[in-house]
């Protein structure tokens, strides 16, 4: 994959540099993305984190009791608090991760139209 993110919409305003995998519990990530982050660097280590611990957090939910329609809105919730309610504000705070997320969906549209 020549891009970072693995689901990217700027139209409908979605961006995503991790997919889960609900029925064997992993998390992808893109190649680029990951190559794209440096060990060495604090801010990157704790966006990666963050996105771990997204992705450990849809695990969980759908791993919750309930039909398919309740963990689909359980899910739905937690994508969007994610960002909007910093629910991993203590690993890197809300605006910095969204403002390295915008950084690398511009990244990626460049990448692509080049």
């Amino acid at each position: 994959m020549r891009t970072g993110l693995i689901a990217m919409d700027p139209a409908c305003n979605v961006a995503c540099p991790v997919h889960v995998g609900i029925s064997r519990n992993v998390l992808y990530f893109s190649k680029t993305y990951l190559d794209r982050l440096k060990p060495e660097d604090d801010e990157d280590m704790r966006e990666l984190a963050c996105w771990l611990y997204y992705g450990e957090l849809l695990i969980e939910t759908k791993m919750l009791e309930g039909d398919e329609q309740t963990r689909a809105v359980r899910t739905s919730a937690l994508t969007s608090d994610f960002l909007s309610r910093g629910v991993a504000d203590f690993i890197l705070p809300r605006k910095e991760l969204a403002k390295r997320l915008g950084d690398r969906i511009r990244d990626d549209i460049l990448l692509t139209y080049d």
